[in-house]
């Protein structure tokens, strides 16, 4: 599983919900890497 498929899974399952943009953001971030923090 890829960061965009994971991507669309999450999406997919929390779909409507209020904390959706978060995880996408959180993913976001996570693919620039956390690590270099």
């Amino acid at each position: 599983l890829n960061v965009s498929q994971a991507k669309e899974k999450i999406i997919e399952e929390f779909k409507g919900e209020s904390f959706t943009q978060d995880i996408i953001d959180f993913l976001n971030t996570s693919q620039r890497g956390i690590i270099g923090k």
